[in-house]
C-alpha cells in the first residue's frame, strides 16, 4: 500500500468495505437463525458465542459470524458505520445513510461494550478545540498505554470481580515476567503463547488478550514505542475520520489481542495511506477543490555546480506559473533565485559526511513531511531530485516513484577497482526509478555498463534561460585585446592546466589574452605555469565571476579541455552568446552538442598538438548564427519535456501495477 498508493481508488475502497460488511451481515444472519457456522464448512468457528455473553437486544448470545470474534464484528461494523458518515458528508449522497440501519441492527448482536464507550469517547474527543486535542495527543496515547502497564506491574488490584477481566490480568503478569527477560527487543513472535503454555502446564495455547501487552512480551519496549508513535502520528492527522477510528482502535486494544490481526493493519496503516495519496476528494467525477500547480525540486545546494545552476533555471521559469518548491539539504546558495520561490533548507549548515548518514533517516522523514504538506496545498505536476545524495534520499522516501532522478554525471569517473559493488550499488540505487540523464552517453552508460533497470529512462539536455543570458551578456565590456576564454572549476577534472599549456606551445599569447574565470586546487598551480612561462600579462585568473556571460559575448573562443563532462553547460552557454566554441572529444556531452557544421572543432582527446590545431582553425574560420544550435536547449522547450515525461512516468507506474 505504501509503494503503490497512488493507484489506490478510494471508491473501491467504499465499495470493498461496504461488500465485505454484507457478507459478514449475511454470515451472521446464518447464526441467528441455524447457530453454528462451522456446519457450512467454510470455517471452523461457531460464529456464535453463548455462555457468558448477551447482545444489546436481550438475547443470551453474541453474534461474530465470520468475523470469528464478536468483538472483532463489532470494531468492524463501527468502521462502516464511520465511513459511511464520512463519505456522505464529503459526496452528498442521502442514500448512502440507508447502510447506516443494518450496520447498527448487526453490530448489537455482535454487542461488544468496549466498542461502544470507545466510540463515544471518540466523538466526544473529536468535538474538542483544536489546541485542547494537540496536548491531550500525547496523554491520551501515554495514558492508554502506560496506565495499564503500571497497574500489572505494581499489582493494583482493579476488576477483581470481572471473571473476565480477572482473567485478562492472569494473562498480562505472564507478559510481564516475559518482558523482564528480554525488555529492550522483546522475546520474538509468539513467545507469550508459548511462554504461556508452559507456565500454566495447559495446552490451552491462548492469545494475550491485549496488543500492548503482546507488544511488549514479544516484540519489546523499542516497538512498543514505534506503536505508540504511529497511534500519536494517526490521532494528529487533519483528517477526522483517521483521527476517530485510531482513538477507538487505541481504546479496544488495550484489552484485546490485535497485534496480530486485520484490524491493526487496516486501521492503523491502510486506510491512513488511502486517505493520504487522496486528499483531493473527487466528487461526481469531478475535481472540485481546485489547486495551485507546484513544481518541486530537490538538491544539496544551491552554490556553484552545474546541477544547481539546472535546477535554478527550470526553477525560475516554472515560477512563472507555478508554485516552485526547492528542497535543499543546507542553506547555501550563490545563484539568483526568484523571489517567488519557497527555498526549505533541511538544516542551517553543511553537513560533513558521517552526518549525511547518521542523519539520513531524520532527512528522509523531513522530505516526506515536506512533500506531503506541499500535496495538500498544491497539484504536484512534478518532482525531480539532482546528485546522487538527493537522489538515495528521493529513493529512500515514500516517494520513490513519483520522483525524476536526473543524473548529472558519468559515474565511470566513480568507478573504483570494486566494480562489482560499485555495479550493485547503482542498482539498487536506480533500478525500478525514473531516471532522466543529461546526455545520451549518460543514458547508454546506465543501461549498457552498470545494467540498471529503472522504470523509465529518457535523455533530456540541460536547459540554459537563452534570454536572462542575452540580457545579461549585454553588460559593458572595458576589455581591449582580444582573448580565449576558459570558465569552470580549478581542479583535474577540467584540466585547465591544458589550455594553458596549449595557450603557450601554441604561441596564442602574440595576439590574445587568456581569461582563466573560476576558483579551485589548482589556482597556485596555474600561477606558477604562468610565471613559468613569463604569460603575466597575457594570462588573468578573473575568480569567481557571477556573470560569465558578457565575458563569452566578447572572447573569441571559448575553450573546453574537461577529462569528463556529462552535459557541459559552458558549450552551450557559450554558443548562445555567438562565441566560437572548441573541445576535447571526450566520451560524452561535447560531440552531442557540436554537431554538424560545429563537429568539425572537436579535438582528439588528451592530444594537446590535436587541440591547438582546432583552436588555430577555430580563430580563422568558424560557422555565424551559433544561437540556432542551442535554441532546442531553451528553459521553456526543456520543461515542457519534463512535464510531459512526468505525466508519462504516472501513466507507466499505475500501468505496472495495474
Amino acid at each position: 500500500f505504501v509503494l503503490y498508493s497512488e493507484s489506490v481508488n478510494i471508491h473501491i475502497y467504499k465499495k470493498s468495505l461496504l461488500i465485505s460488511l454484507g457478507v459478514l451481515i449475511l454470515s451472521m444472519i446464518y447464526c441467528i437463525f441455524f447457530g453454528d457456522l462451522s456446519q457450512t464448512h467454510l470455517t471452523t468457528y461457531a460464529g456464535r458465542v453463548s455462555d457468558i455473553s448477551t447482545n444489546f437486544f436481550g438475547g443470551n448470545y453474541r453474534i461474530s459470524g465470520f468475523a470469528q470474534d464478536p468483538n472483532y464484528s463489532s470494531i468492524f461494523f463501527m468502521i462502516g458505520i464511520i465511513t459511511t458518515v464520512y463519505f456522505y458528508k464529503k459526496e452528498h449522497k442521502p442514500y448512502l445513510l440507508i447502510y447506516i440501519i443494518p450496520l447498527i441492527v448487526f453490530y448489537c448482536f455482535s454487542a461488544s461494550k468496549t466498542i461502544l464507550v470507545a466510540t463515544i469517547i471518540a466523538i466526544l474527543y473529536i468535538l474538542l478545540p483544536k489546541r485542547i486535542k494537540k496536548i491531550s495527543n500525547i496523554i491520551l496515547v501515554l495514558s492508554v498505554i502506560v496506565i495499564p502497564i503500571i497497574i500489572v506491574f505494581f499489582n493494583i488490584k482493579i476488576f477483581e470481580n470481572n471473571i473476565s477481566m480477572s482473567q485478562r490480568f492472569v494473562f498480562w503478569s505472564f507478559a510481564k515476567e516475559l518482558f523482564l527477560k528480554s525488555p529492550i527487543i522483546g522475546s520474538g513472535l509468539t513467545a507469550f503463547r508459548s511462554y504461556f503454555l508452559e507456565s500454566a502446564a495447559t495446552s490451552w495455547y491462548v492469545q494475550c488478550h491485549s496488543t500492548i501487552f503482546q507488544i511488549l512480551s514479544e516484540n519489546g519496549l523499542i516497538s512498543l514505542m514505534i506503536f505508540a508513535n504511529i497511534l500519536y502520528t494517526n490521532l494528529k492527522s487533519d483528517s477526522k475520520y483517521i483521527s476517530i477510528l485510531t482513538l477507538i482502535y487505541t481504546i479496544f486494544m488495550v484489552n484485546t489481542e490485535t497485534l496480530y490481526h486485520m484490524y491493526s493493519i487496516f486501521i492503523i496503516g491502510i486506510v491512513p495511506i488511502i486517505l493520504e495519496s487522496m486528499k483531493i476528494v473527487l466528487v461526481d467525477g469531478e475535481n472540485k477543490n481546485k489547486k495551485k500547480t507546484g513544481v518541486i525540486f530537490l538538491v544539496n545546494s544551491l552554490c556553484n555546480g552545474g546541477a544547481e545552476r539546472v535546477v535554478v533555471n527550470m526553477a525560475n521559469e516554472y515560477s512563472k506559473n507555478n508554485v516552485v518548491y526547492i528542497m535543499t539539504l543546507y542553506d547555501e546558495k550563490t545563484y539568483k533565485i526568484n523571489e517567488s520561490i519557497n527555498i526549505i533548507s533541511l538544516y542551517n549548515k553543511k553537513l560533513s559526511k558521517l552526518e549525511k548518514i547518521y542523519k539520513m533517516p531524520m532527512i528522509i522523514n523531513k522530505v516526506n513531511k515536506t512533500i506531503n504538506e506541499i500535496e495538500e496545498k498544491c497539484d504536484i505536476k512534478l518532482i525531480t531530485s539532482h546528485l546522487i545524495y538527493s537522489n538515495l534520499i528521493s529513493k529512500l522516501s515514500r516517494y520513490r516513484e513519483k520522483i525524476i532522478n536526473v543524473i548529472h554525471v558519468s559515474y565511470k569517473v566513480y568507478d573504483t577497482r570494486f566494480h562489482y559493488i560499485f555495479k550493485k550499488s547503482l542498482q539498487l540505487l536506480y533500478n525500478h526509478t525514473p531516471i532522466v540523464t543529461v546526455s545520451k552517453g549518460c543514458e547508454d552508460e546506465l543501461i549498457n555498463v552498470y545494467k540498471v533497470k529503472p522504470l523509465y529512462i529518457e535523455t533530456i539536455y540541460n536547459p540554459i534561460n537563452f534570454a536572462e543570458i542575452q540580457k545579461l551578456s549585454q553588460e559593458s565590456w572595458e576589455g581591449k585585446e582580444p582573448f580565449i576564454l576558459f570558465t569552470g572549476r580549478l581542479d583535474k577534472p577540467k584540466r585547465p592546466e591544458v589550455l594553458l599549456e596549449a595557450f603557450y606551445q601554441g604561441k596564442f599569447y602574440q595576439n590574445y589574452q587568456l581569461y582563466i574565470i573560476g576558483v579551485g586546487p589548482y589556482e597556485q598551480m596555474l600561477k606558477n605555469k604562468i610565471n613559468q612561462y613569463n604569460l603575466e600579462d597575457k594570462v588573468v585568473l578573473a575568480g569567481w565571476q557571477n556573470n560569465v556571460f558578457k565575458f563569452m559575448k566578447n572572447a573569441k573562443l571559448f575553450v573546453n579541455c574537461s577529462r569528463n563532462e556529462a552535459f557541459p553547460m559552458t558549450i552551450i552557454e557559450a554558443l548562445s552568446c555567438d562565441c566560437p566554441v572548441v573541445s576535447f572529444d571526450i566520451d560524452y556531452g561535447p560531440n552531442e552538442i557540436l554537431i554538424n557544421d560545429l563537429s568539425g572543432y572537436l579535438a582528439e582527446n588528451n592530444n594537446i598538438d590535436s587541440m591547438i590545431k582546432v583552436m588555430k582553425l577555430a580563430l580563422v574560420e568558424y560557422p555565424k548564427n551559433l544561437q540556432k544550435y542551442v535554441e532546442q536547449f531553451d528553459v521553456k522547450v526543456v520543461n515542457d519535456k519534463y512535464i510531459k515525461i512526468y505525466n508519462k512516468i504516472r501513466r507507466i507506474s499505475k500501468n505496472e501495477i495495474i
